[in-house]
């Protein structure tokens, strides 16, 4: 990962030998942001709580490419109780979290005074996409894995129109096609047989 982004005072502290790398993890969704710890306890960051995970959060590796390749990165949340409303996997769950922000930082501490060191570095920005859920309903678990795409993957997309009486309107002003389209109870495969 090079140094890019690492403060002097950073670089001094992880040059030591007791010091212990960590993953924070946050995801924002509506009206509720969930923020994990790869370590063995909650940490205190730029005044949130980032919740323990117990071992179970992992994290693919990034692979840095030049442009115009897009970095992706997976993110799995494994077998903890899906009935736990304290839970994180419960709280992803009951979220709807395609192409909501996820940024994830690397973070070191002081193993033994177990101060966090100064400014965690942004290893990761970008949005969640393409959930894939697993459940053990025998066990009660499931697991969550799903991936991000950094903040250049929207290089490459098209702007497109929505099918709203609003844009509707400010393309064809006086135009009632779209009116109505909220009342329409089912979704219209356009362009099918």
């Amino acid at each position: 990962m090079a140094n890019r982004g690492m403060s002097s005072a950073m670089l001094a502290e992880i040059a030591k030998s007791d010091v212990q790398q960590f993953i924070l993890v946050e995801m924002e969704f509506e009206g509720d942001t969930l923020r994990m710890t790869s370590a063995d306890h909650d940490i205190e960051f730029d005044s949130d709580t980032y919740m323990r995970t117990a071992g179970l959060l992992n994290i693919s590796e990034i692979v840095e490419t030049g442009p115009p390749d897009i970095e992706s990165v997976t993110l799995q949340l494994d077998g903890v109780d899906i009935e736990s409303e304290e839970r994180p996997l419960y709280r992803v769950l009951n979220q709807n979290f395609l192409e909501r922000p996820i940024n994830i930082y690397i973070a070191f501490e002081n193993k033994d005074t177990g101060a966090l060191i100064v400014d965690p570095v942004l290893f990761f920005g970008g949005r969640m996409d393409q959930p894939i859920i697993t459940e053990n309903i025998d066990q009660g678990t499931a697991s969550v894995s799903m991936k991000a795409f950094g903040k250049l993957s929207d290089f490459g997309t098209k702007p497109g129109i929505h099918t709203n009486d609003t844009e509707q309107q400010e393309r064809y002003p006086g135009d009632l096609f779209f009116e109505y389209v909220t009342d329409v109870p089912v979704n219209i495969d356009w362009g099918r047989a």
